[in-house]
């Protein structure tokens, strides 16, 4: 079966976007890999909509890791909203939290913080 796109051609023999450390300080210590060119290819495969390859170099990272670290931090953003909707339903469903009076809501979760 075919990857999906995010991750088709993100890990080359254990190549990440066909780059690897490296000890050439001018290209920030992350140089192109022989072995992962084909990853290397895929890296800043934009199509049409970006003719300039001004930032594509091997030390930036590719589309890829942005698409991976992007939904790394929307997921950690999204269960952070989820725990505190459960908190706030918590609170709501043992009286301590009452909707028509926000102000005291945020003063009792203050005191919460201050306890722990």
């Amino acid at each position: 079966p075919k990857s999906p796109p995010s991750i088709d051609k993100f890990n080359c023999g254990g190549i990440i976007e066909g780059k690897k450390r490296c000890d050439d300080p001018t290209m920030l210590y992350w140089c192109d890999a022989d072995e992962g060119e084909v990853c290397a290819k895929a890296r800043y495969d934009a199509g049409k909509s970006c003719n300039n390859d001004e930032y594509q170099t091997s030390w930036n990272d590719g589309r890829k890791m942005h698409l991976l670290k992007g939904s790394l931090l929307g997921y950690f953003l999204v269960e952070m909203l989820r725990l505190a909707i459960v908190e706030l339903d918590s609170l709501e469903q043992t009286g301590v939290f009452y909707r028509n009076d926000p102000v005291e809501a945020i003063r009792i979760l203050k005191g919460e913080e201050e306890v722990e």
